[in-house]
């Protein structure tokens, strides 16, 4: 039987970032793979399945058209006013197939705000018992964009309801959620050139410079490290273990060469980071690791009582990880 009534809206509790680590090894090229996906994770109170068993979490996209009532229920993109880039991210809104791993697309359904009808991508939800709320994980594509915001309107969404051309049930109300933030995917490679040489690739999303330093009248060019810089940085130090200390506490910094290269970004502006790295010994007879940090660069009064005529470039540490060899 199918339901008449509209499922109540979904109680959001917060979002929290969320991460994917997917790792591998090519024998072939001796390398080895490591990838971050960044998603979102809408945490709900309980209870949910209220109006059945194939109730889901969905996400509200406008249709071509849709008035400026529809639009502000709807799930929205915007971008970092703090950074330049993500063009292609600002030209175009949310759509469906900005959602990684939905289910099929409900089309056409009736509001119950107002008129219009919009789109739905439904996503399943999980039970989290540590935390004794259901939850739901949302991957979004944030194109070529550094850091973009992310407005979701969310509904309950249950198939199993009356859908006659007069009267649709599908979703409930729309709860619009507070912004978020989508941090940009990484992968690194890592390949075994020799004993002690080592290729280290880095890619991924970044900015073409901060939005602070495009008037020069306001911004003069800053003193920093490095001077004006148009996208993030990577600190990469080789570490070696030291036994007399515990697994997590003894590593330390070396002073080896990590030659860097950086390319682009490309035309579906991605930014390559490539470093060359020599050890000391073989890794097969001394243990060393790999900590990656990623710095964003951004300006700054040069005196913390904002007297100070120029501005300084400061950073600020976004992104780190390690590869043991």
């Amino acid at each position: 039987m199918k339901s008449s009534v509209r499922p109540p809206a979904p109680s959001i509790a917060y979002i929290v970032p969320a991460f994917k680590w997917e790792d591998g090894y090519k024998s072939s090229t001796k390398t080895w793979e490591r990838g971050r996906i960044s998603a979102l994770r809408i945490y709900l109170q309980r209870p949910f399945y209220v109006s059945g068993d194939r109730e889901s979490l969905g996400f509200v996209l406008p249709q071509a058209g849709a008035n400026s009532a529809v639009m502000d229920l709807c799930s929205r993109r915007g971008l970092d006013p703090l950074w330049r880039g993500g063009d292609a991210a600002g030209a175009i809104e949310l759509n469906a197939q900005d959602f990684a791993g939905a289910s099929a697309v409900a089309k056409d359904c009736s509001l119950a705000e107002t008129s219009g009808k919009v789109d739905v991508v439904p996503y399943e939800v999980h039970f989290a018992p540590d935390r004794n709320m259901w939850f739901c994980d949302v991957r979004i594509d944030s194109k070529d964009a550094y850091y973009p915001f992310v407005r979701l309107g969310a509904v309950r969404y249950q198939p199993d309801s009356i859908n006659d051309g007069t009267n649709d049930t599908r979703i409930s109300p729309i709860v619009v959620a507070d912004f978020m933030q989508i941090a940009p995917n990484r992968w690194l490679y890592l390949q075994k050139n020799g004993r002690q040489d080592f290729t280290l690739t880095i890619s991924g999303i970044t900015y073409k410079g901060a939005e602070a330093a495009a008037d020069p009248a306001i911004y003069p060019a800053c003193a920093g490290n490095p001077p004006n810089p148009v996208h993030s940085t990577f600190k990469i130090t080789v570490q070696q273990r030291w036994h007399m200390i515990g697994k997590d506490l003894g590593w330390r910094p070396l002073s080896c060469d990590a030659i860097p290269n950086c390319a682009g970004p490309d035309n579906q502006g991605i930014t390559t980071w490539r470093y060359d790295i020599h050890l000391p010994h073989s890794h097969s007879t001394h243990k060393y690791r790999l900590l990656i940090e990623e710095y964003e660069w951004f300006k700054t009064d040069s005196t913390p009582d904002l007297s100070g005529p120029d501005q300084a470039s400061q950073s600020r540490l976004v992104y780190a990880d390690f590869f043991e060899l």
